[in-house]
């Protein structure tokens, strides 16, 4: 019975959905999770729950509310070992600092159904902007997965519900954007000016699935299971340059940044009550081989 009932509640996780990218699968979320490896599939039991495992949150039997703040500055340089004298003038690109804020809560629902189904919510907000993205050439040696990943504001929501003592699932999503817009611009080269110019920017929010499994099969022991969909910001910047009404140039720029492939996550953690030690370890499976042509 048991088996069945986990095979129809892993079934709905392997259907694919693409959406954009994360800050908290390079850099994690809170210091808790960055200090243990990001190994929480099996541990996360407050806010953190809504990315790291959705169904820890009935965990906590009480409202929960958490904040913090990000600092990172990145030392990182990259090693080159020059062919020929063009490539000198081909530069770096290395990340940047960043600050940002995470906030979050967990709201476990009493009465008839006895702290059964929690409700998680959590946000990261960058200090600076709340939406950057850079699409740098691919000659441009470069870290891939830094780009401008900690630039961008992220919701997340869960909520998850324990039907059993030794069982309990939970599903969300991550809410960020998509970038969309368009430049026109018309020319008088007689005159040597711009006659008109229009900038149009759109923001979109776009959704990615989260969900997971939290099992309890003996005292202190927990496994997890957990599932994050693949994660990308698509771009479109379609322009159009009109020149004395004689000559229309139209230059679409489009692309894939700040990619992120599907995770699927195993934990298994023991709470030694005693000592007061918990010790956690996880296996992640990252299917970068999905990953777009940059």
């Amino acid at each position: 019975m048991r088996i069945l009932l986990l095979a129809l509640l892993l079934g709905p996780l392997l259907l694919p959905v693409a959406a954009p990218a994360s800050v908290f699968d390079v850099y994690g979320f809170s210091p808790r999770g960055r200090a243990m490896g990001n190994a929480q599939a099996a541990v996360a039991d407050d806010h953190t729950a809504t990315f790291y495992n959705p169904a820890g949150l009935t965990r906590r039997k009480h409202l929960v509310v958490g904040a913090g703040l990000m600092l990172t500055e990145p030392r990182l340089r990259i090693d080159r070992d020059f062919q020929a004298p063009e490539q000198r003038r081909v530069p770096d690109k290395t990340p940047d600092g960043f600050t940002g804020i995470q906030l979050g809560a967990v709201f476990p629902l009493g009465g008839l159904i006895d702290n059964r189904v929690a409700l998680g919510v959590s946000m990261y907000l960058p200090m600076l902007t709340l939406l950057r993205a850079d699409a740098i050439d691919a000659q441009v040696p470069q870290y891939h997965r830094y780009q401008t990943l900690p630039d961008k504001f992220v919701v997340l929501a869960s909520v998850a519900f324990e039907p059993f003592d030794w069982l309990s699932v939970g599903a969300g999503v991550q809410v960020l954007a998509t970038l969309d817009g368009g430049v026109d611009i018309d020319l008088e080269f007689a005159n040597r000016r711009v006659s008109q110019r229009t900038v149009a920017v759109d923001i979109a929010p776009t959704a990615a699935p989260v969900a997971g499994l939290l099992i309890t099969p003996l005292k202190g022991l927990r496994i997890g299971l957990s599932y994050r969909e693949a994660l990308q910001l698509d771009y479109a910047l379609p322009s159009r340059l009109n020149i004395d009404d004689l000559i229309t140039l139209a230059i679409d720029i489009r692309g894939t940044v700040l990619y992120t492939p599907r995770f699927f996550n195993l934990g298994v953690a023991y709470q030694v009550e005693p000592a007061n030690l918990l010790a956690s370890a996880e296996i992640t499976w990252a299917q970068w081989s999905q990953a777009p042509d940059p």
